[in-house]
């Protein structure tokens, strides 16, 4: 089968000789849904398949990266509030994901049909959303592209996220290698657009303007032009949704401006932290506050939805239509009091009557004139009947009552500010640590050591407003309790002047020592005592009477510590450090005449470098000093140069040995050599030497050829003419 041809009629065909595919479900930019059947596992599942041109492009790698990336931030969650990808391959050169079938429509979808929702069902959506962006931000990831296309509610009310292709780690620091803004304009966050950033509060960033469109049936930030509406995102404050209608209940546009404060940091911590405070909103709506549903403003020649403007700034998807104007409606919301009709079968239960399929809340009376008013109030009034004289026994009756309904909301007042309305009480757990007192068998339970992740649910259930701080602690687990301001079970925490509190565990501190602290020349190595304690390292054992000193490491640098450098330890564990003394201060030994041998153990003792100069000398015995380029007992260091000088004993000349030669010959090779020559004669005949007085070999010191020892006799024949 050629590309173009799957292209054209795919239906019917069988990818990877398992998924026949079934029917077509949508087309995007990037890539098409098909309904296919699972032949190995006999289910339903959603084929998404990477376009041809897109798989062939350009930037085909990036795209393969994104689908990808999409497979594997869903698998790295577990929640029933996110499509699973069940598996990934490659189909006719394109890549392909398959996924949960889900039978149901957008969040786009319902907004472009109802235009706004009530506050109940937009609490009752986004609660479900941040329950699976909860379980993304735990896993560690980002998904950074909520947006209402992403949002799916099935039919039985279930909200599920999906299209994680622009998901990343939170290890990771920007968007993308190359700085490409990904996302939608209308709802990324000021960090994404400005710093190219994301963090689990961009999430939540664009989650808030998802709920501020669903309650007023329009984004914040409204322009043709999506650049100004990324402008509008950095520099302007969303506004509150009280402002736009003051029905709109105070703790619900309270949350919303959380969400949107452009300060990441003033937003909740994650996906958690927001799910907690929602539910605490939840509770502080009321039924009829929960029912206010706001009519949507007309659509604008400048203004339009986020379906009308790109859906990205450098995505491939890019699929939009303008959301029409509705006439005969004015700028100012107002509760909805006309008939929704919608189809049953595609909303869930809280978005349609199970009977009818239409929402309808009553609708307004006709305008009245004054004329008309006091002519209706004149007929109402002649139509009644005479009252009959009251009895006494009514009259008292009524005071009885009155008496009844004063003592009652005193009664209630009361509740609220002093009696158990007033406070929450601190609840029970299963895994608190009790005391009982002896003498009164009471017993004590408190918040310390309790599992948080436990409690915190047993909190969010009786709705306690808390407050968590997570710290290092040497005694505690991590995740547990270690302290809170109410710390006893029971106790009562005031709702209107009072909150809780709560210290968690991170467990023990690790540090690592820095591999380089025995590197001298170093950052860490130049202070290295100081460089621990700023670490946090808090037993750092250094006993200067134990310090060293070292021909080779500075003064103050480390000769040795343990653990080595680069372990990883506990805070609190044992640090030993030995500091150089650097080079010893040494005094020159006294070596002047002592033979080498006895000078040389003395120098190196004080670890002086020495250099060796050898010279005659007929003053000095062989193998003796002369001298040295110190005087003994000047001060020096360790590793200092000196020069020593040694002597080689005298000059000598050897005699050598001239007997046998003419006495010419042997005369002058004597004088060569600096010898005084002396003949006598002998018995013999000829010019040959015979004799000599110093014997060969001898060995007479240059400077005293000029003295009798420097003389030497031949003898020769006694008939000799030689000279």
């Amino acid at each position: 089968m050629t590309t173009t041809q799957g292209q054209q009629r795919p239906v019917g065909q069988l990818v990877d000789g398992r998924y026949l595919i079934v029917g077509k479900i949508a087309e995007g930019g990037m890539a098409s849904v098909y309904q296919a059947r699972d032949q190995r596992l006999g289910r339903q599942v959603a084929l998404k398949i990477m376009h041809a041109q897109l798989a062939q492009g350009p930037h085909a790698q990036e795209y393969i990266e994104r689908f990808h990336r999409e497979a594997r931030s869903a698998a790295a969650v577990s929640n029933p509030h996110i499509v699973p990808v069940y598996d990934t391959g490659t189909y006719d050169g394109r890549s392909y994901l398959i996924m949960e079938l889900i039978q149901g429509v957008t969040l786009r979808q319902e907004l472009d049909s109802h235009k706004t929702f009530s506050v109940h069902e937009t609490l009752v959506i986004l609660t479900q959303i941040l329950e699976g962006l909860a379980a993304a931000h735990e896993a560690r990831v980002i998904h950074r592209d909520i947006k209402p296309e992403n949002i799916m509610i099935t039919r039985h009310g279930q909200i599920k996220i999906t299209d994680f292709g622009l998901a990343k780690a939170t290890s990771q620091e920007t968007l993308s290698a190359t700085g490409m803004l990904l996302g939608t304009a209308s709802y990324l966050a000021p960090e994404m657009i400005e710093d190219n950033i994301s963090s689990p509060q961009s999430d939540l960033y664009s989650l808030g303007i998802v709920g501020w469109e669903m309650l007023t049936g329009h984004t914040p930030f409204s322009s043709a032009n999506p650049v100004t509406v990324v402008f509008k995102h950095v520099h302007d404050d969303v506004p509150t949704l009280e402002s736009v209608d003051p029905r709109i209940p105070h703790p619900v546009s309270e949350f919303i401006a959380s969400l949107v404060e452009r300060d990441p940091r003033r937003r909740p911590e994650n996906g958690f932290e927001a799910l907690r405070q929602i539910r605490v909103v939840s509770h502080q709506v009321s039924p009829e506050q929960g029912a206010i549903r706001l009519s949507p403003r007309p659509a604008t020649a400048s203004s339009s939805s986020p379906s009308s403007s790109p859906s990205s700034l450098s995505s491939p998807d890019s699929s939009y239509a303008p959301i029409p104007a509705t006439p005969g409606r004015t700028g100012k919301p107002t509760i909805r009091q006309v008939p929704q009709k919608t189809k049953p079968s595609d909303l869930p239960s809280f978005l349609a009557d199970s009977s009818s399929g239409e929402k309808t809340l009553p609708a307004p009376l006709p305008p009245v004139s004054p004329a008309e008013q006091r002519a209706k109030e004149e007929n109402r009034t002649k139509a009644l009947p005479q009252e009959k004289p009251k009895k006494k026994h009514q009259a008292r009756l009524l005071i009885l009552a009155g008496i009844l309904a004063l003592f009652m909301a005193i009664a209630g007042l009361t509740w609220f500010l002093v009696g158990p309305g007033s406070y929450y009480v601190l609840p029970y757990s299963p895994g608190a640590s009790c005391v009982t007192d002896p003498a009164s068998s009471n017993q004590t339970c408190s918040i310390r050591g309790i599992d948080f992740r436990s409690y915190k649910t047993t909190l969010d259930q009786e709705g306690i407003p808390y407050h968590v701080i997570y710290a290092f602690d040497d005694t505690i687990p991590a995740g547990k309790i270690v302290s809170a301001n109410h710390e006893t079970l029971g106790s009562h925490i005031n709702k209107r002047h009072d909150s809780l509190k709560i210290t968690v565990s991170k467990g023990v501190r690790m540090l690592t020592i820095p591999s380089d602290i025995a590197t001298a020349t170093s950052a860490h190595g130049k202070k290295p005592l100081e460089t621990l304690k700023k670490l946090g390292f808090t037993r750092i054992i250094h006993h200067p009477s134990q310090d060293e000193y070292s021909l080779t490491v500075p003064r103050g640098a480390v000769t040795s510590i343990d653990p080595k450098p680069g372990s990883r330890i506990k805070h609190n564990a044992p640090v030993t450090v030995v500091l150089s003394l650097g080079q010893k201060d040494v005094a020159m030994p006294s070596i002047i005449g002592l033979e080498w041998s006895q000078a040389q153990p003395m120098l190196a003792q004080a670890r002086l470098q020495v250099t060796v100069k050898r010279v005659y000398s007929s003053d000095i015995a062989k193998d003796h000093v002369i001298s040295a380029s110190a005087q003994a007992g000047a001060q020096l260091h360790w590793n200092d140069k000196v020069t020593v000088t040694v002597s080689l004993g005298p000059l000598t000349v050897t005699v050598p040995d001239v007997t046998g030669m003419s006495y010419g010959e042997a005369k002058k090779k004597l004088e060569d050599l600096g010898f005084t020559v002396t003949r006598k004669t002998g018995f013999g005949l000829g010019d040959t030497v015979i004799d000599q007085s110093l014997e060969s070999g001898m060995k007479v010191p240059v400077d005293q050829l000029d003295s009798d020892k420097g003389t030497i006799e031949l003898t020769t024949g006694l008939f000799s003419f030689g000279f």
